[in-house]
């Protein structure tokens, strides 16, 4: 929205004029310009690491104390809080293509068979997912990938969601704002041993609209 004092251009205006144009002012003069708008606000790198910080943020506080233990002496030369070390390793673990631990050092489990079979129901721009995960151990998280290709390899790049699933053999979870094109998406698990497990086949959803 735009404020002016006195006539438009002749004194002082600034903010926009239906989102095209941009005043601006300084102690000199009065400017005009086109409203810039980033060209990719949000990169499929950066959902993906949006999507591991969220998922950590999380479930830190539901970590026993014991597991937030470990973490005081994880960069001894470092002054970082329990809750910091632990962002900092498993946010490094990810850019590696690694599956975060609640405790350091991460001790690998190694990973049991798993169903992983998805339900899609289509939705107006977008789907609903129902989510099976049930093997031994339980995973502690999912990792769901999406792309508009069939055949697409899981990379940290087609991330669109890492949720946790501790104990539950189902997960629920809905993806809107999609345009109705078909969308394929894979499902990958991960325990609490820092592991992951392989990825699901692609199941197919074509969102309404």
């Amino acid at each position: 929205m735009v404020k002016t004092k006195g006539p438009l251009l002749s004194q002082d205006a600034v903010g926009s004029v239906a989102d095209v144009l941009t005043f601006t002012s300084n102690h000199r003069r009065q400017t005009l310009r086109a409203k810039t708008k980033p060209k990719n606000p949000s990169t499929a790198a950066q959902t993906g690491v949006r999507s591991m910080t969220k998922f950590l943020s999380q479930i830190w506080s539901g970590l026993s104390t014991a597991d937030k233990d470990t973490w005081t002496n994880a960069y001894p030369h470092m002054r970082l809080s329990e809750y910091h070390a632990f962002l900092k390793f498993n946010s490094r673990r990810w850019a590696n293509e690694l599956a975060p631990t609640p405790a350091f050092p991460p001790f690998h489990s190694t990973p049991a068979a798993s169903t992983n079979f998805i339900s899609l129901t289509p939705l107006f721009h977008g789907w609903e997912g129902l989510f099976f995960h049930f093997a031994a151990p339980s995973p502690w998280g999912i990792v769901i990938h999406m792309s508009t290709t069939f055949a697409f390899i899981p990379t940290r790049d087609t991330v669109i969601a890492v949720i946790e699933t501790d104990g539950a053999v189902t997960t629920t979870w809905r993806k809107l704002d999609l345009p109705p094109v078909w969308h394929f998406v894979r499902q990958q698990q991960f325990v609490r041993g820092g592991t992951f497990r392989l990825v699901g086949p692609a199941h197919a959803v074509l969102p309404t609209g």
